[in-house]
């Protein structure tokens, strides 16, 4: 099913911007490319202003993703917007951008093909975000659905290290369900991920790992791939402790594949 609509909706795209043309579909093109940096520059700064999702902040796992999930949805509300005012603004642009290129001298042929491929280009980048942010974590099991796709999973090499890190946060967040994790491994990587899409900050980091994580790690092991134990021991070096400590801490973590 996500593969026929994944195909349905890039034929419409390349019919589209076959009819529309090069130069309507350059603005589109350059306008949803600047949304998606708006959104994604303005999304942390506006989820610490504004409260979508609820969240009891006096637990430290419930506020991690708490608001992890609230900027992702300020993220999605705030590309809707921006993509309103961009065709709003285009109301008024377009025509001066056709009379503009109307100078030059494309053929309607040329002009008609060059706004296929910005469609589809468009098209393969919404499909993206929508697959990434919106199909995998916010549908019952999206992760198995996309993967068992034949064409849609194909979009997720797009953007891959971002796609992982989407899988491997909801494939977390979903095993524990709302309730606190069930694991110091699930913790630790719901924490990682976290990190690396730019959802908590350094200092955020330190302190759930030195609170939740350390003190736990000395009677239980827990398995991680190697760029996740750089992760901890880079972590456990900007909190200020020794090398040997850091070793010791270190030493019930096995690394996977091992």
């Amino acid at each position: 099913m996500i593969d026929i609509i994944f195909v349905i909706f890039l034929v419409l795209m390349a019919i589209f911007g076959y009819i529309k043309g090069f130069v309507t579909r350059l603005y589109d093109f350059v306008g949803t490319i600047i949304v998606l940096f708006l959104s994604y520059f303005l999304a942390k700064p506006l989820s610490s202003l504004i409260s979508i999702y609820s969240y009891d902040a006096t637990d430290v796992f419930a506020s991690m993703v708490g608001q992890m999930i609230n900027q992702i949805l300020v993220f999605i509300i705030l590309m809707v917007v921006l993509m309103i005012i961009k065709k709003l603004i285009g109301i008024v642009i377009k025509p001066t951008l056709k009379t503009i290129m109307n100078t030059f001298s494309l053929t309607s042929f040329v002009d008609k093909i060059l706004g296929l491929v910005l469609s589809l280009i468009e098209g393969l980048v919404i499909s993206y975000l929508v697959i990434v942010f919106i199909v995998i974590p916010f549908t019952e099991n999206g992760i198995a659905n996309v993967q068992n796709t034949l064409l849609a999973k194909q979009v997720l090499k797009i953007v891959p290290d971002v796609s992982h890190q989407v899988i491997d946060l909801t494939g977390s967040f979903k095993q524990t369900g709302n309730a606190q994790p069930d694991s110091l491994e699930t913790l630790t990587k719901i924490l990682l991920t976290a990190k690396d899409m730019g959802f908590i900050d350094d200092e955020q980091v330190q302190k759930v790992f030195q609170e939740n994580i350390q003190d736990q790690l000395s009677h239980e092991k827990m398995t991680l791939n190697a760029t996740q134990i750089q992760q901890i021991e880079d972590i456990l070096r900007e909190s200020g402790y020794d090398q040997s400590l850091i070793q010791s801490i270190l030493s019930n973590i096995h690394v996977s594949g091992e």
